[in-house]
């Protein structure tokens, strides 16, 4: 999943499913690329 917001107002809420995978930040806009895990599945960090 693609998502994009602009730096002040942070980072927006999501699903408890999407891990951030990248982020990158231009000017005022952050760019965010999640990976969405299938229900059930978790991964230890």
């Amino acid at each position: 999943m693609y998502v994009e917001s602009e730096v002040e107002n942070g980072l927006p809420p999501v699903p408890a499913n999407w891990q951030l995978y990248r982020e990158k930040v231009a000017g005022q806009v952050a760019y965010r690329l999640y990976q969405r895990e299938a229900q059930g599945e978790h991964h230890a960090d």
